[in-house]
């Protein structure tokens, strides 16, 4: 397989898992992109998920989750932002009620950074971030 430039972790073998800050891509015809975060305590502001694309562009959901009983009464505040502007912003308190719709479509532009960041809940809590999609050349 192929090393995509600005494509993060370069993946194959027999586990082509990884949790991280960057885009895995897999697959020749299709291919896919994928980003995990990993389990990470979001009680301060903290970046998850920061990568770049190159000459591509993915079409799939972003979503994030975590343990809301921690979170309490703390909104948690989450930002996706495509070369330091951001395209999605939320703010949520699940013991409000019902939380957001997710996952959310998301189409991420070719050469362009996008970061994944949580503003802070201010109480040790984890959440994962996780983007998926189809990748197209």
């Amino acid at each position: 397989m192929g090393v995509f430039a600005g494509s993060g972790n370069p993946v194959g073998g027999s586990n082509p898992s990884g949790v991280g800050q960057g885009l895995n891509i897999v697959g020749t015809n299709p291919k896919h992109g994928y980003a995990y975060s990993g389990a990470v305590d979001v009680e301060n502001a903290v970046t998850v998920l920061d990568f770049s694309t190159g000459n591509y562009y993915l079409i799939g959901h972003i979503e994030f989750s975590g343990n809301w009983a921690n979170a309490g009464s703390n909104y948690v505040l989450f930002d996706v932002k495509f070369d330091d502007q951001i395209v999605l912003e939320i703010a949520e308190r699940r013991d409000l009620g019902a939380g957001s719709d997710q996952p959310f479509n998301i189409l991420i532009p070719p050469y362009t950074r996008v970061e994944c960041v949580y503003a802070g809940v201010g109480a040790s809590t984890l959440f994962t971030t996780v983007i998926t999609g189809r990748v197209y050349d």
